[in-house]
Order: C-alpha cells, then sequence, then structure tokens
C-alpha cells in the first residue's frame, strides 16, 4: 500500500485536502458576514471554543490534547516543560553557516526546529540581559556587578522575579549552572564559572532561601544531573534552565567549541524520557549580540515535541518575548510592563493542528530485540475525535500495519543500523497527519582510548605524574557511561582525567557502556612512573698510611635505584673521556688527580654528578690507622719484667666497619676483639693494622715487646790459702760472675763487710 506522504513529516491525500478547505471556507464565510459569539464548552481540563457550532477554525488554540486537570501543577498551553540554554555574546551571522557563521551543529538545529531571525537582547553587558529574562529588567544595571552590591543589583535583589510567579502556580524549577563549585554560589570562585552568568543569585528570596537555593545546583560534570532528571517527569522541574560553563558558552572559547559542546548535549536532552514522552520545549539563546556578524539579530530556536519542525519567523522577538512567553503558557501573572507588552512567541508551537506524535522503547534498542511504539501522545483539535494508526517501520514506501485505532506496535530490527520508522494518523474526518524518528538499532559496544600524558623518559617510563585521558565513542545509542580501575582498586565512573602519580607500575584497566547497554570488552593501560635519580656509591681499596695513600688507588662505584634499576654508570678522570663503568679502575696516588662519575636509570632520571680528588694519596674523609698501647712492669732498656697487656684500637676508622687484625712472633692473623696477655720471656713481636673490609688496608705496625720475668745467676770463686775450717791462711782473690738467659746481665754489685755497694770489675 503506498503512503500519503513523503518527504516531509505532514501531508495530506486530495480527499483530506478539500475537506480541510471546505471546513475552511465555512467557517470564514460566516465570519465575512458579521462575527459570531463564539460557544464555549468545558469539560474535565479542557475549555474548546467553537463558532456557532462549527469545529474550531484551523489555527485557533484547541488543546485538545492537555490532560485532565489535577491537583498538581497546571498544564501549560504550549508545554508542560521548558530547558532554557543561554549562550554568549554572537550574532546570529556568527552562528548560522547559511549567512557566514561557524557552527554547523546549531545551523542543522535550527533547520529542524523553529527559528527566530530578529530576536534581539534587551541591553549590553551580560548581567542585565540575564536579569531580563528572569525579572523582566535591566534594573539599570550597565556592567556586570556582583549580587546586592550598588544601586542597580539592590533594584533586583528585592525584585519579584519569574521564580515567585512559577511557585505561586505550583509550578516547580530548577537552575543547572556549569562548573559552579556550590549550590548558589556568589562568588567568582571557579576557573569557568562566574556569578554574572547566574541570575539566581541576584535576587534575596532565592540568595537567602535555604530551600530555593537547594535548586541552584551545579550541573555536574558532562552537566549528568540535568540529564539525570529528565529521565523522569519525577525529577525534571517545569522550568529548567542550563548555564554552560565560560568555555561551552562561547564567551572565553570559540564558537567551535560551543558547538561542539552542543552537539553532544542538546541530542541527549531532545533523546531524554522527558522529551520523548511528554509536552517539552527547548530554547537557545545568546544574551547579547556583542556586535557579532548579523547583529543586532541573535540566534534563537524553540526545538522539542512541541515546536514546529523547519519552521523559520521574521517577526520582532526579544528577551522579554521569552519571559512573556513562559507566562502565557502557564496563564502566570507578567511582572511589569516590559514583559506584558512583549509579542508572546506562540507561532513556533503546533498549537491545536491534527498532529502526530510517537515515542519509542527501550530509548536505545538492540538488533532482534521488539522495539514498542506508542502514539498515543499524538493529538486532534476535535477532543472527540476517534485517530486511527498505522505504521511504516523503514520508512520504505509501504505500510507494514494496516489502520488501527491502538495506539501501540511493536517491531524487531535487524541488523543493527539506523533506521527511520514513520507514523500516519486519521481523524474521523479522513484528515492525515505524519511523522518519522530514526530508530537506531546498536549491537556494537562503545571503544573507549586512553591517552597518557605525562613527562616522557626512556623505554616506556614517565619521569612524572601521569595523567590518564579516557575518550569513549560509540555509533550508534552514544556512550552510557565509562568506568576504571587503577591498579586492582574498585572500579569508578569516569568524569575527569585520572592523575597517577605513585612511584612504580600502575595499571589502569577501562571500558565503557553504550545507551543500549552494550558493554566494551576490559582494555588496559600501562603506567610506569620512576621520579627518583639513582643513587652512585664509590668506595676505595689501596693501602693507607692515616690518611695517605702509600699505593695506587682502586676505585670501587655501586649505583643503586630501587624503581626501573640502573642502565648505566660513567666516570671521567681527570677531565677526561668519559667511560661506561664496567669494574674498577685505578688512579695514582701521586700528584693531584680528579674524578667525576653519575648513573642513569632506566627511565632515563640522570644522577647530579658527583666527585672526588686525590692529592698527594689523600682523599678528603678517607683515613685508617691503629695504635697499640702496652701494659706492663718496665725494666730497663725497654724490656718488661712481667706479662704485658695489649689493647689496640682505631685512631682512624669506626668498628665496625672497620676492624683490626694482630699476629704475635709470625702466627695467624686474628680479628682484634678486646685486650690479651702476652705471657712468656723473650723477644716477642706484634703486627697489626685497621682494613675496612672492603679493600682499604692499613700499612702493617711492627712492634717488639721484651718481657724477662726471670733474674739473672751469680756465682763468686774465691782463690787463696786455705787453712783449717774454711779459714785462708792468705789474702784471698774473689772473682764474681753471672749468667742471665733471656735479657742477659747487665751489671754485677758487690760490698765489703757491709759497706758501700761497689760495681764489680775485676776479681777482687
Amino acid at each position: 500500500m503506498s503512503k500519503g506522504e513523503r518527504g516531509s513529516a505532514i501531508a495530506e491525500s486530495p480527499v483530506s485536502t478539500l475537506l480541510v478547505l471546505g471546513l475552511v471556507l465555512s467557517v470564514l464565510a460566516p465570519l465575512a458576514g458579521g462575527v459570531r459569539s463564539p460557544q464555549l464548552s468545558i469539560g474535565p481540563g479542557r475549555l474548546i471554543v467553537s463558532a456557532a457550532g462549527l469545529a474550531p477554525p484551523f489555527g485557533w488554540v484547541t488543546p485538545a490534547s492537555i490532560p485532565a486537570i489535577d491537583s498538581g501543577p497546571p498544564t501549560g498551553q504550549n508545554f508542560d516543560y521548558v530547558v532554557v540554554i543561554l549562550l554568549e555574546n554572537k550574532g546570529i551571522c556568527d552562528i548560522l553557516t547559511t549567512c557566514g557563521g561557524t557552527a554547523p551543529y546549531l545551523t542543522s538545529l535550527a533547520n529542524d526546529s523553529g527559528l527566530a531571525t530578529h530576536y534581539r537582547d534587551c541591553t549590553s553587558y551580560s548581567l542585565p540581559n540575564y536579569l531580563c529574562l528572569t525579572a523582566a529588567s535591566s534594573f539599570g544595571c550597565t556592567a556586570d556587578p556582583p549580587p546586592h552590591s550598588d544601586a542597580c543589583t539592590d533594584a533586583a535583589w528585592n525584585a519579584t522575579n519569574l521564580v515567585d510567579r512559577l511557585e505561586s502556580a505550583g509550578l516547580t524549577w530548577k537552575a543547572y549552572q556549569e562548573d559552579m563549585p556550590r549550590n548558589c554560589d556568589p562568588d567568582n570562585d571557579y576557573p569557568l564559572y562566574v556569578v554574572k552568568h547566574n541570575p539566581f543569585v541576584y535576587y534575596s528570596d532565592i540568595a537567602t532561601n535555604a530551600t530555593r537555593c537547594a535548586r541552584v545546583i551545579p550541573s555536574g560534570a558532562s552537566n549528568h544531573i540535568l540529564l539525570d532528571d529528565l529521565n523522569s517527569t519525577a525529577s525534571a522541574s517545569n522550568y529548567m534552565w542550563l548555564t554552560p560553563n565560560l568555555c561551552h558558552d562561547m564567551h572565553d572559547c570559540t564558537v567551535a567549541a560551543g558547538d561542539a559542546f552542543l552537539s553532544g548535549l542538546v541530542p541527549q536532552i531532545l533523546g531524554s524520557p522527558v522529551f520523548q514522552t511528554t509536552r517539552a520545549a527547548l530554547l537557545i539563546t545568546f544574551d547579547e549580540d556583542a556586535g557579532g556578524q548579523g547583529a543586532p539579530n541573535m540566534y534563537t530556536v524553540w526545538a522539542g515535541p512541541v515546536a514546529k519542525r523547519g519552521y523559520v519567523s521574521s517577526a520582532a522577538y526579544g528577551h522579554f518575548s521569552v519571559l512573556h512567553t513562559i507566562e502565557a503558557n502557564w496563564k502566570l501573572p507578567t511582572l511589569n510592563g516590559n514583559d506584558s507588552a512583549a509579542a508572546i512567541m506562540d507561532e513556533f508551537f503546533l498549537g491545536g493542528d491534527l498532529t502526530a506524535r510517537f515515542v519509542y522503547s527501550p530509548t536505545w534498542p538492540k538488533g532482534n530485540a521488539t522495539v514498542t511504539f506508542d502514539a498515543s501522545s499524538s493529538s486532534s483539535p476535535d477532543p472527540n475525535a476517534t485517530l486511527q494508526y498505522r505504521w511504516d517501520w523503514t520508512d520504505d514506501g509501504t505500510w507494514d500495519t494496516p489502520w488501527s485505532t491502538t495506539p501501540t506496535a511493536g517491531h524487531a530490527y535487524t541488523p543493527a543500523g539506523l533506521y527511520t520508522a514513520a507514523l500516519q494518523i486519521q481523524d474521523s474526518g479522513g484528515n492525515l497527519n505524519g511523522t518519522t524518528r530514526e530508530v537506531p538499532i546498536d549491537d556494537a559496544p562503545p571503544r573507549t582510548t586512553a591517552s597518557l600524558s605525562g613527562p616522557l623518559g626512556r623505554n616506556g617510563w614517565y619521569t612524572g605524574p601521569v595523567t590518564v585521558t579516557l575518550t569513549a565513542t560509540d555509533d550508534r545509542s552514544g556512550v552510557a557511561k565509562t568506568t576504571y580501575r587503577l591498579d586492582g582498586g574498585p572500579a569508578q565512573d569516569y568524569r575527569n582525567p585520572i592523575l597517577v602519580s605513585a612511584e612504580g607500575n600502575h595499571t589502569v584497566s577501562y571500558g565503557s557502556e553504550d545507551r543500549a547497554t552494550n558493554v566494551e570488552r576490559a582494555k588496559t593501560a600501562s603506567i610506569r612512573i620512576d621520579t627518583i635519580a639513582p643513587a652512585t656509591n664509590v668506595t676505595y681499596s689501596g693501602t693507607l698510611d692515616g690518611d695517605v695513600f702509600v699505593s695506587p688507588i682502586l676505585v670501587h662505584l655501586a649505583a643503586m635505584d630501587a624503581i626501573s634499576g640502573v642502565a648505566n654508570t660513567s666516570y671521567s678522570i681527570d677531565g677526561g673521556t668519559w667511560t661506561n663503568y664496567a669494574l674498577p679502575f685505578l688512579v695514582g696516588n701521586d700528584g693531584t688527580h680528579s674524578v667525576q662519575y653519575d648513573s642513569a636509570d632506566v627511565a632515563g632520571n640522570v644522577e647530579q654528578t658527583k666527585g672526588f680528588s686525590v692529592i698527594n694519596g689523600t682523599i678528603d674523609g678517607i683515613a685508617l690507622s691503629s695504635r697499640a698501647t702496652l701494659t706492663g712492669t718496665a725494666g730497663l732498656s725497654g724490656w718488661y719484667t712481667s706479662d704485658v697487656t695489649v689493647a689496640l684500637q682505631l685512631v682512624n676508622g669506626t668498628s665496625p666497619p672497620d676492624s683490626i687484625w694482630y699476629r704475635l712472633d709470625g702466627g695467624a692473623w686474628t680479628r682484634y676483639t678486646k685486650s690479651f696477655v702476652v705471657r712468656g720471656d723473650g723477644l716477642r713481636s706484634l703486627d697489626f693494622n685497621a682494613t675496612n673490609g672492603a679493600g682499604l688496608v692499613e700499612i702493617v705496625h711492627h712492634l717488639p715487646i721484651p718481657i724477662d720475668t726471670t733474674a739473672p745467676a751469680s756465682t763468686a770463686k774465691v782463690s787463696g790459702t786455705t787453712g783449717n775450717a774454711g779459714w785462708y791462711v792468705s789474702s784471698a782473690t774473689v772473682a764474681l760472675s753471672a749468667t742471665d738467659a733471656t735479657s742477659g746481665v747487665a751489671s754485677i754489685s758487690y760490698r765489703v763487710d757491709g759497706s758501700d755497694w761497689l760495681a764489680y770489675a775485676a776479681p777482687i
């Protein structure tokens, strides 16, 4: 069966066209002869206007699709929910590519929505225009002062504002401020948030009211708080305001940057459950033209299911018109003469025409899964009309279902791809209307890439903190969330780049899920960080006499690096060529020499160069010497006449690691631990020296220890003529002699008959 419409969303058969013409003519003819008093018919939640019993004329507003009134907020004339996004400082032709602009996404949105080509600001500077949009006055502000700080902001501080009107009518509201650090922030204390773009904190009955301040909130990373609220009418407010940050609103960044931001955000708003299932409207405009291309006119678009598509108006509108449109939509009292005199922008809404609308679920279907389509939000100006529905699942020109009064149907798509579903409705009079919607079928998971930035060293190592930026893309439904784990920790939602700063090896595992619940297989990124250079230690081998080397000096270099490891150590002698260190090297102990050395690790960190000098065999701080202390009874000529106690002591050095070794009489070397006793007569010998156990050795000290503990033995030989009884009968000659086996006889002394002692020299 061929369709009665193709190309546009609305078309009529020849028969229905004639019916509509007949209806219009039948209405216009009586009016030409005189205006008839309209009749009012009031039903539950509906007000129907007719002339002489005729159906309402084409173009009259007849809220046939408005639900019955209950105790909740009033139903709007054109919409029940509205989102306002205010951008910064551009003329219309800074935006539209059709007249020289550079915003392709906003241009395409204008082509598919309602565009006001002659929309203007109310004054210069940001703040006054924000006040115009929320309180119908600039209050005389000619700059951007902070809240409650001068005459104009004092006037605003005490003024009645749109929030007062909304709450009085039982309507809800919320203001979202991108990158605002905390609720209701009145300061300029964050890089991309400024208070002049937040009009709500300029009114005292908001700024000083904790309950109201709780509705002036940060919009969250990627504006997820706003998007989360749009998931349900239970969380969405009737009036929602979004101030993007200073980059995304084009104040500080380019038009291209703002357009890219909106190309990601606006489809999520328009695709949200609130916009797909209710009468919701989106307004995007600018605060002032700032002398841009096309000034004084500014880009202004109404979009959403209640807005006309492909509609352009050159009527004159301004900020007061937006305010009056919102007030009129909910029958709110105007604030002053500015908004009450402003033109209402009703022409951008579908109003009372026969209108085909439908939603489908799930919002992001998968292949081979049944997609449920619901056209119950379609409406007719005749409240008693019975609508019929038929569907073309692929918009191929053939209706796939017959006419039915049931507004719901289902279809499963395969393979994955972007399909267009078409709906046509017919009222009791045979009038037709149709619409189409794209249906993305998504079976493919997102793709996430990780980019690492930081000071790159060598061999894949970083020498400082690393920032990990995750970027996810999805070809159909879009990315719902990206998660990651750091070093096997708990899964976390990715919202901002990840900073990894700790030393060592790290693993970031990550992946994304799209709105169709396709989950990407986890990927990993390895990060190795080493910020600390290696440390090289120098030691020496050689023979020392105190602090003077008496041999060439053997130099040992040992480097340590706890993270990436040592890559190489190098040295230079006397300013010569640098050489990679492999084995210990010799430096002369005569004259003057200088040695420099350093090490690099695998990550590329290079140690600060160190060095030492050799001056006539000495190196500053290097010395090793020991001494012995002998304790005993001293005799003559250096001999001891008792056992000798030996104590050895380090003069230069530290024990440990330095130690003293000794040996007695050429015996085995023994490590000195405590004093010891030398016993036994004779000319004993002690050898000793100190060592550090790592190559430094003191010269050997040789110390004799002469001990003689035995006295000499002396004899006397008397010669002469002997008589009886031991008497000599002649003069006697006495010859003295003595012997000593160890130290020898030093002298013989004698005395005669108790006289003085005399040294013996010859026989007496």
